[in-house]
């Protein structure tokens, strides 16, 4: 039996011409249409209005969604520099910003970093990770069995492309195996390869949540999933003077 005495904030819901609802809440910082603190994120909010009420899914308003780019050389000394060009929207612009103690108001936020790290180089070869930052970190999927769902924050999608330019005449040594991992139900998917063209090397990231709440029967999946692509930010690559 709630009562308005006991709330601290409410969403309003804009009626758009096309018949849909934008969501805003006033009271968060660094918010906007559609933008919701996750805390607020539930997927039964209650929609009252003069004509009667009903049952609306706030999950699926908004995403946390990250997109950056990575150009960068790898030296013969196994330096690598260069660029990465971050951009977020929804949710993760809003956490962004919060980092940053931003008090800009908009949907979407603009990174760009200098690239500037070293791997090793031995018996002619060079061993770097192509992450300057592993692009995933680890999460609290430390036990092997679960009764409860899991809930994540949002819906997220994470992507990441790296071109980086190897010296003249590299090769890389051992191509690394491309991985597409997926839930039963698609909730959760992972994807990353990489490939060569000329003097250049790609690496292609994909990391996306799907669904808020996934069932406790997907949990060995998924950990599985965050186990494999926390491991793939640390993998490293080995190169070589064509032969």
């Amino acid at each position: 039996f709630p009562s308005f005495q006991k709330l601290t904030t409410y969403v309003v819901g804009i009626k758009q011409s096309n018949g849909q609802y934008a969501y805003v809440d006033a009271s968060s910082t660094g918010g906007w249409l559609n933008v919701l603190p996750a805390t607020l994120l539930t997927d039964r909010a209650r929609l009252v209005n003069p004509k009667g009420s009903t049952w609306v899914d706030l999950q699926k308003t908004i995403k946390a969604k990250t997109v950056a780019a990575i150009e960068a050389t790898l030296s013969a000394d196994g330096t690598i520099q260069g660029t990465q060009t971050t951009q977020y929207e929804g949710l993760a612009a809003q956490l962004f910003r919060q980092q940053q103690h931003s008090t800009e108001f908009a949907q979407k936020a603009m990174d760009s970093t200098a690239v500037n790290y070293k791997g090793t180089v031995a018996n002619g070869q060079i061993t770097f990770c192509p992450f300057p930052t592993p692009p995933i970190q680890p999460r609290p999927f430390a036990t092997e069995d679960r009764l409860m769902p899991v809930e994540f924050p949002s819906l997220s999608s994470e992507m990441m492309t790296v071109n980086i330019t190897l010296p003249e005449g590299y090769v890389l040594v051992d191509k690394p195996e491309q991985y597409n991992m997926v839930t039963t139900d698609k909730g959760v998917e992972g994807r990353l390869f990489v490939s060569q063209m000329g003097q250049k090397l790609q690496i292609h990231y994909l990391f996306n949540v799907n669904k808020v709440k996934q069932d406790p029967k997907n949990y060995p999946a998924i950990r599985q999933m965050f186990e494999t692509f926390t491991n793939l930010g640390k993998t490293l690559l080995v190169v070589k003077p064509e032969s």
